[in-house]
């Protein structure tokens, strides 16, 4: 008897050895939802998690899910494994939600955050938010794509009441700080100077990135900012301007980064400077003392 019960634990052991590998270190991504089972009109939020049992730098893909039951709200990339995104992840009227972006190096590991998405129940049923397909590159320099399993998700949706539920997001909190460079390339750009920028927020994401430049970095606060996005070909080629990018987050925080002149201009070029300087002050006196003249009538 004793020898069967070692025997029979043995062909166990053999078994979970077998399989373990394939089951639990194989590279993954999932989509984990904060409840499973939510009201019409609530809110509710998918996290696209990735599993990489080596490490991987590039992933690209699309999520599709029943638009006839769920409403998508909003995306937010804030505290992304991705470093870069090559296209943001956004929704499509033909293929769902897109993505895909590059993190040198790579990373590795259990839980690394893609995205979270934030979903509003419209109607009562069952609905499969689905990882429809997926790409991901190992960090080995040749560019071998990674075998991914997936996990999907199943949301029940029943009728709801007054009571409904929104996720709302606290942030206060600056993009971090980022430093851009300048540079040009035979390549790039008809060998025209540009520059690029990057930079994270933590909590609900970068939605958009702005730049000014201005030769007079005291008359910048006339320019207007300029939507653009990175790389940026400057329109001052001569590399005499000040140059100013603001990030700014989902929740409209600000973080701006100046670069300052290659070439700065030398003393007498700030004549003109000074003569505009001089020239608002003289017209804002001339307005105050025509106030005051008429308050003393």
């Amino acid at each position: 008897m004793k020898y069967f019960i070692n025997k029979q634990f043995l062909i166990i052991f053999i078994l979970i050895v077998m399989f373990f590998p394939f089951t639990l270190f194989a590279s993954e991504i999932r989509l984990d939802a904060n409840k499973v089972e939510i009201k019409t009109n609530e809110q509710f939020i998918v996290d696209v998690i990735v599993y990489a049992d080596e490490p991987v730098n590039a992933l690209e893909g699309k999520i599709v899910f029943n638009t006839d039951i769920l409403d998508l709200k909003e995306i937010r990339d804030g505290n992304s494994s991705i470093n870069f995104w090559i296209e943001k992840p956004h929704l499509t009227l033909e293929s769902g939600i897109i993505f895909s972006g590059i993190t040198p190096g790579g990373f590795t590991g259990v839980n690394n955050n893609l995205f979270s998405i934030i979903f509003e129940a419209k109607q009562n049923g069952i609905a499969n938010i689905k990882v429809d397909s997926i790409k991901a590159l190992k960090n080995d320099g040749l560019g071998t794509e990674e075998n991914m399993t997936y996990r999907d998700t199943v949301i029940v949706v029943k009728k709801g009441d007054s009571n409904i539920h929104k996720e709302i997001l606290e942030d206060d909190i600056l993009p971090e700080p980022f430093n851009p460079i300048v540079t040009s390339s035979p390549s790039l750009f008809e060998d025209k100077y540009f520059v690029v920028f990057n930079t994270q927020d933590k909590d609900s994401g970068i939605s958009y990135y702005e730049i000014k430049e201005n030769k007079y970095k005291y008359l910048s606060f006339f320019s207007l900012w300029k939507v653009v996005e990175s790389p940026y070909v400057l329109s001052d080629q001569s590399l005499r301007s000040h140059i100013f990018i603001r990030a700014v987050d989902n929740n409209n925080n600000i973080r701006i980064a100046e670069i300052v002149p290659a070439y700065p201009l030398v003393w007498y070029e700030y004549l003109v400077y000074w003569f505009i300087i001089v020239g608002i002050l003289c017209i804002v006196l001339y307005f105050v003392l025509k106030i005051w003249k008429i308050k003393k009538l």
